[in-house]
């Protein structure tokens, strides 16, 4: 990030960017009172901390991108190349990990005593194809037509097609229950259930669409779609990617017992 100031206006430039879509290679300025010393500190605060979540918002893309050119890299190799710290490459490592978008491809031993040194890849998944770019693409042409009754009604469509036919016989909810994870598990989604007194609990270890999740918050509506034709009772979601006590992030569904 750049900071400059010319006569009463400040100016701010994003650092180097490796995508096309995100912003221009130009600077964005905002005028300032020169007579309001007040307003100007404060303005120039508010200057500096848009650069700074402009530079976290590319953090892991530039990760991403240096991973591609040089797969099997460890946190201190990242870290130097992008000139940031290894404690902040590690944190956006992690996050990476839990969307599933880079994998531990291997193990270096350190030399020393201690946890051997992780190498890290893109996932096989993000190598090898543009899905998430197309699934993106197709759900904002689809959901932008018919209006709300129509992008609920599209969307529920989605999710009968993902249910399949359920498994016969599973009268009981908790067969259903297991049949449902079972089904799940199959589309990649590392489920399981709880009981709780309120009602069973689905949990979604993974979220196999959290590349375009962001742009796109309508597909927890196919997952509640999804859960309640397997189920054929009602789900509401109760938490998404949200932190979870053994690491990772997950989603949950409380399941209506009737």
């Amino acid at each position: 990030m750049c900071v400059a100031q010319i006569g009463g206006v400040w100016a701010v430039k994003p650092p180097p960017q490796t995508s096309p879509t995100e912003y221009t290679d130009a600077y964005y300025t905002l005028e300032i009172e020169a007579v309001n010393p007040y307003k100007r500190s404060y303005m120039f605060s508010l200057i500096i901390a848009w650069g700074i979540i402009a530079s976290m918002k590319t953090t892991r893309q530039r990760v991403l991108e240096y991973l591609r050119n040089k797969p099997g890299a460890s946190a201190l190799e990242i870290s130097r190349a992008l000139a940031l710290t290894p404690a902040n490459i590690r944190h956006h490592l992690r996050i990476l990990l839990d969307e599933g978008a880079i994998q531990i491809s291997a193990e270096r031993a350190s030399g020393e005593r201690g946890r051997p040194t992780l190498l890290y890849s893109l996932a096989q998944q993000a190598r090898a194809h543009n899905l998430g770019g197309l699934a993106s693409a197709l759900l904002s042409v689809l959901t932008q037509a018919g209006g709300e009754e129509g992008r609920l009604r599209m969307l529920d469509e989605v999710a009968q097609q993902m249910a399949g036919q359920p498994e016969a016989g599973a009268a009981h909810l908790t067969s259903r229950l297991n049949a449902c994870i079972r089904h799940l598990n199959e589309l990649n989604y590392q489920a399981r259930w709880e009981a709780h007194v309120h009602g069973p609990r689905l949990i979604l270890g993974h979220c196999p669409y959290a590349a375009i999740l962001p742009d796109h918050p309508e597909l927890c509506q196919i997952d509640a779609f999804l859960l309640q034709r397997l189920l054929g009772v009602a789900v509401a979601q109760i938490a998404k990617l949200a932190p979870h006590p053994q690491g990772g992030r997950v989603c949950i569904f409380r399941v209506s017992p009737r």
